[in-house]
């Protein structure tokens, strides 16, 4: 590349919920013609070696400290609340969030420069999975047995849902052939137009794989809280 300099800095996208990162900013303009001037990729580059996702789960909580009133209240605060009486609740939460390190080389002349990502970090986490049980029921009780058998049915479609799109990520992460790295650098015009460029790039690849799996979470999840599946739910047990 015959540099004169060589920049390194690092990019840190701390964790947000997911679902509250909005796009702001034109990707047409970030991905303009001077991102896509040619710079000479490294030919040994490996690119498994700078990409790593982290997928950490948090372990199954349980509680039975609260009324059914209290957890009906719970189900309304989240946007799930129904004319139904709900004894129980599971309450699953996930994160994503994603990291790296901007390098550049300037280019002679004051042509800019020739920048590719390292250490590319996607952190996609499980970061609560609560389980409520009204203490309506007694533990241990027909009702309370009925109760923690379908909450944690929930909790296996959130589990299961959640691994399969962590297996989509991990392909989309691999296979992508837009994110700067030093295997294919970009030419900018500052270090940190190609900090924006990787960062927007980054959200490109996961974000449709987050939305994906929050779809099917819904769908799968409305699936057993159906009238019917309650009125099952309710017939196996007296005095509810």
């Amino acid at each position: 590349m015959n540099p004169t300099a060589k920049i390194v800095r690092k990019a840190v996208r701390p964790r947000v919920p997911v679902g509250t990162l909005v796009f702001l900013v034109a990707l047409g303009a970030l991905w303009g013609p001077t991102a896509f001037a040619v710079c000479p990729p490294d030919p040994k580059f490996v690119r498994t070696s700078t990409l790593k996702i982290t997928h950490p789960e948090a372990t199954t909580r349980y509680f039975h400290d609260r009324t059914t009133a209290q957890i009906q209240s719970m189900w309304k605060s989240r946007g799930a609340g129904s004319g139904r009486h709900n004894p129980g609740l599971t309450v699953f939460e996930h994160k994503l969030g994603t990291s790296f390190q901007i390098v550049g080389e300037s280019q002679r002349g004051g042509k800019g420069y020739c920048v590719w990502a390292e250490r590319v970090v996607a952190d996609f986490a499980v970061t609560r999975m609560d389980v409520y049980i009204s203490r309506d029921y007694g533990y241990g009780s027909c009702q309370y047995k009925a109760i923690l058998e379908h909450e944690d049915t929930h909790v296996a479609i959130n589990r299961r849902t959640f691994r399969k799109h962590l297996a989509r990520l991990q392909a989309a992460l691999r296979m992508d052939k837009t994110l700067p790295l030093q295997g294919n650098p970009i030419r900018v015009s500052s270090m940190a137009e190609g900090e924006r460029i990787v960062s927007a790039r980054l959200q490109a690849i996961t974000q449709p794989v987050v939305r994906a799996m929050e779809a099917e979470l819904r769908s799968e999840n409305a699936k057993i809280d159906t009238p019917e599946s309650y009125r099952k739910l309710s017939g196996r047990c007296p005095n509810w």
